[in-house]
């Protein structure tokens, strides 16, 4: 049997231990990196704030809703917010909502006469109300639709209604800017003006959420 050298044997488990250890401590920098890197960037933001220069933002929620009522008449409604001229608008995410404005009258309204539709609860209220109604966002400055080809229904982006929030993040480039000094627009639109779906006042809406990004440079 051959001998083994027990030098060369210490200088290959030396070696092997050495590799060992710089994988450990490159694996203690990426966990490192990803524990603080958020918060390193957050403070990066608050350094630009309190030295008024870099990027500089602040995070908003911009609502455009309008209220619907009048039994087998009323049968739409919009609404709409114009950008400031100093600040453009990059949109997260969208979503949509029903307020019942008068949820007793609408519960104990003439459209609730029959027995099947006095046993619903708030939430199928809402449901029925969201999925009635088609939503179009718009740049009201030229008449370009967000919504190309046809309006979504309220009910596909409402949680309330079993919908998902629409949302733009995170990706590599931002897919909703809504440019300095324009106006976005909002138009609602009931598929049936059946007295169930608008005998009290019902607030239809969406919610965009996302950040201001000024164009001052400093």
């Amino acid at each position: 049997m051959a001998s083994v050298d027990l030098a060369t044997v210490l200088s290959q488990f030396s070696q092997n231990m050495q590799q060992m250890n710089a994988h450990l401590r490159n694996m203690g920098d990426g966990a490192g990196n990803l524990v603080s890197g958020f918060y390193n960037e957050a403070k990066r933001y608050v350094r630009a704030f309190d030295e008024q220069r870099g990027l500089r933002y602040r995070p908003a929620s911009i609502t455009l809703s309008a209220a619907i009522v009048g039994a087998g008449v009323a049968s739409s409604g919009n609404a709409d917010f114009r950008v400031a001229q100093n600040e453009d608008f990059l949109v997260q995410s969208i979503r949509g909502f029903v307020i019942n404005n008068a949820l007793q009258t609408d519960i104990g309204g003439g459209a609730f006469a029959n027995a099947l539709t006095t046993t619903m609860t708030p939430r199928e209220i809402i449901l029925a109300k969201a999925n009635n109604c088609r939503v179009t966002l718009q740049n009201k400055d030229n008449k370009v639709p967000i919504t190309e080809n046809e309006s979504i229904p309220l009910s596909s982006i409402t949680p309330e209604a079993g919908g998902e929030i629409m949302r733009f993040q995170p990706d590599l480039v931002p897919g909703f800017v809504i440019p300095h000094n324009t106006t976005m627009q909002a138009l609602f639109a009931l598929q049936s003006v059946n007295a169930f779906f608008n005998t009290a006042s019902t607030q239809y809406g969406v919610i965009l959420t996302g950040v201001y990004m000024t164009r001052e440079v400093r």
